[in-house]
């Protein structure tokens, strides 16, 4: 690097390695004049490129916030989705054999979602709580209903009672809810006067025991 004296302004040859950032004394060899000589500051230059993906990276996660404030049900239930494709732990039960379907009875509709729970785990379970879910086809939660392993109502059944009747099922508890090792326990919830338009259900587990 060139360096200049201050006082006589003759220019020397200055070997930048010997400069330490507290700076350094040198000596004008031709009038005596000393100084402090420090590190020259160099501004790091961004690439344009580099700049232009940092803003498109803040636009992109700034859409993503926005996305899941106003879809905050659809992102919880991809997340859902997601943990029971991949799940973090090993799992301990299984829904099998999910059927949804709309009925007409006496006194209204009912929506009715059958399946069976099956204990994958190595310890008898007390009970599986389960949470069912009415969704619109945009994929809007529009109503949603409990289940517990082993409370359980047939087809059959279910075309032969009235609203009533089946309220009353609903407040009922099973006689037997518990799943040895293995055991696979049939469920059924129901929705009365379900909304119009829903196509699509969600089931899962809420809690175990």
């Amino acid at each position: 690097m060139i360096v200049e004296c201050g006082a006589c302004g003759t220019k020397y040859r200055f070997d930048e390695t010997l400069l330490r950032p507290e700076g350094v004394r040198v000596r004008c060899s031709r009038c005596g004049f000393t100084w402090t000589l420090y590190p020259e500051e160099r501004e790091i230059a961004v690439k344009p490129g580099r700049r232009l993906r940092t803003t498109l990276l803040i636009i992109l996660l700034c859409l993503l916030a926005l996305f899941g404030v106003l879809n905050r049900e659809k992102v919880l239930w991809l997340a859902r989705e997601a943990l029971q494709r991949f799940p973090l732990v090993k799992e301990e039960v299984r829904l099998l054999g999910l059927v949804g379907y709309r009925m007409s009875i006496a006194g209204g509709e009912v929506f009715v979602i059958e399946g069976k729970v099956q204990n994958l785990s190595e310890r008898t379970l007390k009970e599986v709580r389960l949470e069912a879910r009415l969704l619109d086809p945009e994929g809007r939660v529009r109503a949603r209903a409990e289940g517990v392993s082993g409370k359980y109502l047939p087809y059959d059944k279910i075309r032969e009672m009235d609203l009533e009747v089946l309220k009353a099922f609903l407040e009922s508890s099973p006689a037997d809810a518990s799943l040895l090792p293995g055991q696979q326990v049939p469920f059924t919830i129901l929705f009365l006067s379900p909304p119009k338009g829903v196509r699509k259900f969600q089931v899962e587990v809420v809690s175990r025991g």
